[in-house]
């Protein structure tokens, strides 16, 4: 038996497993729908403001102002979900800006595999461009970041969204396991007029198989791709006489 077909075998069935178990956690505001905007209107917020977003709070430097809220772009730029999009504009090279979810979305649970999603923006059109910039997603535990990964604004094709994910397992026990989880999207700036653009929100949990879970998956797995490899090689053996029966 190869043992490259026997662990990918193994892999499809753990993904399964997982996926049967997997749960959406809900992130409020996660499409950044209010407060409500007219078309091509938006709302304004500075560093620490609580509701220009609701349920999430804006963390900006001086060069930023207060030009962070959420928008309802009537052309260049296309919402993943519903009608409006968080945006932040640094307002200088190298800034940064950071939207951080107001309240805890639960308690950390032990073994536990965390997958935040989130669709980033480049402008298009009449409105600014994240071209310079670099974006930063996070999974917060009691405020300190636990997974992050980063996509440049170069990577996006103005006038859309693409999506990036970070991944975080938790802990048996011990560490992290009972900390407040929150999210934080930032935007750095490479040149001054670079604005971001955030929208649909996504945290899923899926519980990560128990050792002996995996070996004893592994174990019928290879049962059954034995079978399968011997019930091939009696029917290679008995060749066309196997016909005449």
């Amino acid at each position: 038996m190869n043992p490259r077909n026997f662990f990918a075998a193994v892999a499809v069935l753990l993904i399964a497993a997982s996926a049967s178990t997997l749960k959406g956690i809900t992130v409020p505001n996660f499409s950044f729908e209010d407060p409500t905007q007219s078309p091509g209107a938006n709302d304004v917020g500075g560093n620490g403001n609580m509701t220009a977003i609701t349920n999430w709070t804006i963390t900006a430097p001086p060069s930023s102002g207060t030009n962070n809220g959420v928008f309802y772009p009537a052309s260049g730029l296309t919402p993943e979900n519903g009608n409006q999009v968080a945006y932040v504009f640094p307002g200088a090279t190298g800034a940064t800006c950071s939207i951080t979810t107001t309240s805890s979305l639960g308690a950390i649970a032990a073994n536990m595999l965390y997958t935040l999603t989130v669709a980033l923006g480049n402008g298009g059109g009449n409105l600014s461009t994240f071209n310079t910039g670099t974006y930063t997603i996070e999974l917060l535990a009691n405020g300190t970041p636990v997974a992050t990964n980063m996509l440049a604004g170069s990577a996006i094709p103005n006038g859309t969204f693409r999506d990036l994910s970070t991944v975080f397992s938790s802990p048996a026990s011990g560490g992290v396991v009972g900390d407040a989880l929150t999210i934080q999207l930032s935007a750095t700036s490479g040149s001054t007029n670079d604005e971001g653009f955030f929208d649909n929100v996504r945290l899923t949990a899926s519980p990560i198989p128990e050792p002996a879970t995996v070996l004893l998956t592994g174990a019928g797995t290879a049962v059954l791709l034995l079978r399968r490899r011997l019930s091939q090689l009696l029917t290679r053996a008995e060749g066309p006489d196997r016909a005449l029966r």
